[in-house]
């Protein structure tokens, strides 16, 4: 039976399977996601016209398979920062995961809130100088902190007021839309999607990391 999916969810199964199995084959989309070959063609059509996925023409693993082949986009990027390991990462990667730059800023355990927001300051202005000598646009920014968590006032693990860095990062990059979230989760949710388990909540995460500006 065919699972009865949304075309937001439909576009986030297309998504989560190409990012997860690094491209595939028209019919494989169709076999293992349950689709038919008019949601294919539908969803496929409009996620290349938003330069999300692309199609080129490989050889396939069989005579007489399929040549049109779909990845994600190299020409849409997003940025990075990560907490972990007494260091701030900064980095730049298009949606294949090939990254463009990558920068590590220290931050001692147990600095106090000043700071702590000084090196976030710092790491935000290394994020844009980054995005300015490869001359990359952002699609979205993703923030992995330890200690994070939705509605939460006060961070247990980094002394960061989240409002003063959702302003330096509007301030910077206006109209760049910034996800937050705990690095425990996040690598967690990237290892899940990896083995590909949990496809439908982890799809939508990835959609939602992949266009939540489009």
């Amino acid at each position: 039976m065919k699972p009865n999916r949304s075309r937001r969810e439909t576009r986030a199964a297309i998504l989560n399977y190409i990012w997860c199995n690094g491209g595939t084959y028209r019919p494989n989309l169709a076999v293992d996601l349950a689709l038919t070959d008019a949601s294919i063609s539908r969803i496929v059509a409009e996620l290349k016209s938003e330069d999300v996925i692309a199609e080129s023409r490989h050889t396939a693993p069989y005579q007489g398979g399929p040549s049109a082949f779909f990845t994600l986009s190299k020409n849409k990027h997003v940025g990075a920062i990560e907490v972990s390991n007494n260091s701030i990462h900064v980095g730049v990667a298009a949606l294949t995961g090939v990254p463009i730059f990558v920068e590590r800023l220290t931050l001692v355990d147990g600095a106090d809130p000043r700071v702590v927001e000084d090196a976030m300051s710092k790491a935000v202005g290394a994020l844009a100088s980054g995005c300015a000598r490869y001359g990359t646009q952002l699609e979205q920014i993703a923030v992995a902190l330890p200690g994070y968590g939705a509605g939460r006032v006060t961070n247990p693990i980094i002394p960061l007021n989240m409002g003063n860095l959702l302003k330096s990062l509007e301030h910077v990059f206006p109209d760049v839309a910034v996800e937050i979230a705990n690095s425990i989760a996040a690598r967690a949710i990237a290892h899940r999607t990896r083995m590909r388990v949990g496809r439908k909540l982890e799809g939508q995460v990835h959609d939602d990391l992949l266009q939540k500006t489009m």
